[in-house]
């Protein structure tokens, strides 16, 4: 039987699967509930929580600009033609795979109750 997880590790993980939920089904919802909550994490909070609610917040503002950017300025360069289009569905594929893949290591990170830069 696991030992129980504490409030930091918790709320650590809540803050990498707000970015998920982010990038894979509620954008607008979920980058509110992050904006939120790292607005009321206070230092009463562990290292570890503030740690990861802040890392989801700019990874989600980052992803959200590396995608639709990205997209947006693909589109404005090649316009309407098919070979426009396939090179947005394929930027948009590849970017948005990039991210999720990014918020699953995160996420993983997140639980062990480590931080990106440690061991």
């Amino acid at each position: 039987m696991q030992p129980a997880k504490n409030s930091g590790e918790q709320l650590a993980s809540f803050g990498a699967l707000l970015y998920l939920v982010h990038l894979l089904a509620l954008p607008g919802i979920a980058l509110g509930v992050l904006v939120w909550l790292n607005c009321r994490s206070t230092k009463s909070n562990s290292l570890l929580a503030r740690y990861h609610l802040r890392l989801a917040l700019n990874g989600s503002l980052i992803a959200t600009c590396i995608i639709a950017g990205g997209s947006g300025l693909l589109w404005l360069g090649f316009s309407d033609s098919p070979t426009g289009i396939s090179m947005v569905l394929l930027y948009a594929i590849t970017s948005h795979t990039f991210c999720v893949l990014w918020g699953i290591f995160c996420l993983a990170k997140a639980m062990s109750g480590k931080m990106l830069n440690k061991q």
